[in-house]
């Protein structure tokens, strides 16, 4: 059926038509781009407009009950800092791995040079993934770049850098980025505006998502960029004393929060806090989800997305559980 749908709504439209449907579909937010390649590829038959329109709506009624159904079944492969299980975290290298292994989302850490440059990584030092040593934020780009950060993995990934985030934006036009600073602007002034900067400079804001513990950095992140969703990230939401365990504590119904995304650590996650959290709109990940059993118990409760270090096994899941990721499909 998803292959005729588009067939018939190609033969049915002239041109004109084609571009209504297109703005229609952009407006409801739909993805329109298996639609899109299929009109433009297959040849117009130039026919009546009435007679064209029961066929029309039916295709479209069709093609938009599809997509909903697709939708609603998705549950997406996040790469925790890359494949990290076989490549150096937050490298190049990792989050190449990554793809080949069908993830659908790349997930990074980000700090903030001395000289105000954007860099992948996880920790505030360097010391534990490259053969350097010292703050990132009292360091500048020229001397992180020189670090080897692939060496403490293995000596097969010798001579890896730690990227930039342009560099990873760059890498593939179409996956998803999710991205996490480690620090707001009490620690990297104006992290949060260099971050949008970035991701509006390569018109990736429909492919990202702005991930954090903190609060007050996704409230800074609505302000510059109220287009780009957010997530906050937490171990536990206990709802009998209204307090989340993020960092620390935090008061206040997270259901509540103007984000489009939540992230739950694994021990901590439920089904009734999955289904609460969709009742307010919600999307969930989560998190540490490593062991072919974490993995398959996040997606019998329901998560929309797993965070994992293992991408391969994540998608082997879900192809066993017959929800493979929309991006990266068998051939």
């Amino acid at each position: 059926m998803s292959q005729i749908l588009p067939y018939l709504l190609n033969k049915s439209l002239v041109h004109g038509q084609r571009t209504r449907i297109f703005s229609t579909l952009d407006q409801m937010k739909l993805d329109s781009s298996p639609l899109r390649k299929t009109c433009c590829l297959a040849p117009t038959v130039l026919l009546k407009r009435r007679a064209l329109t029961p066929l029309l709506l039916l295709s479209l009624l069709l093609a938009a009950f599809a997509h909903a159904a697709a939708q609603s079944s998705r549950i997406l492969s996040i790469a925790h800092r890359g494949a990290s299980s076989v490549a150096p975290e937050n490298t190049i290298a990792a989050f190449r791995k990554a793809l080949d292994l069908r993830a659908d989302a790349l997930e990074c850490d980000i700090h903030q040079t001395k000289d105000g440059h954007l860099v992948i990584l996880h920790d505030d030092r360097v010391n534990r993934t490259t053969n350097g040593s010292g703050s990132v934020g009292e360091m500048s780009l020229e001397e992180i770049r020189r670090l080897d950060a692939g060496s403490w993995f293995n000596n097969g990934n010798a001579g890896e850098r730690i990227p930039t985030l342009e560099e990873l934006i760059e890498l593939d036009s179409t996956v998803l980025l999710i991205l996490e600073p480690k620090h707001g602007s009490d620690t990297y002034p104006g992290i949060e505006g260099r971050i949008v900067e970035a991701v509006r400079k390569h018109n990736a804001q429909t492919r990202t998502i702005l991930k954090s513990f903190d609060k007050d950095v996704l409230k800074k992140f609505q302000e510059l960029a109220p287009e780009i969703p957010r997530l906050y990230v937490f171990v536990t939401h206990l709802s009998w004393l209204n307090m989340t365990i993020d960092r620390g504590i935090s008061f206040g119904n997270v259901f509540d929060l103007d984000v489009e995304w939540l992230q739950v650590w694994r021990p901590l996650a439920g089904r009734s806090l999955i289904e609460k959290a969709h009742a307010h709109g919600k999307k969930v990940i989560v998190w540490g989800v490593h062991e072919k059993e974490d993995i398959e118990e996040a997606i019998r409760i329901g998560a929309d997305g797993l965070e994992s270090d293992y991408p391969d096994r994540v998608y082997e899941a879900l192809r066993r559980a017959s929800k493979i990721p929309a991006r990266r499909k068998d051939e």
